[in-house]
């Protein structure tokens, strides 16, 4: 007997899809970053406004940015429809 899946399970991708768009940023910006030096600067100096590397940055993360938002409301969806929840008052 197959389960059927739920919504919320299958949004679940959205996480990993978020986590490997985060990652694809993190790791190829820095090659648009003249003398970026990972030691010695702050992951967020790769997107900062006047940053070489902020087109790059902005298109790789744009994935990340809208599943880590989708993730959020349906996970206080699934928390304020009561499903799997017991009500505290």
């Amino acid at each position: 007997m197959i389960k059927k899946k739920s919504l919320l399970n299958y949004c679940g991708l959205l996480g990993v899809a978020a986590f490997l768009s985060y990652t694809a940023a993190v790791v190829f910006s820095p090659l648009a970053y003249p003398g970026y030096d990972w030691m010695a600067q702050a992951v967020s100096d790769l997107s900062a406004s006047n940053s070489p590397s902020l087109r790059l940055w902005n298109q790789l993360s744009s994935l990340y940015n809208v599943c880590t938002l989708v993730c959020a409301m349906m996970g206080v969806y699934h928390i304020l429809s009561g499903q799997n929840c017991r009500r505290h008052i």
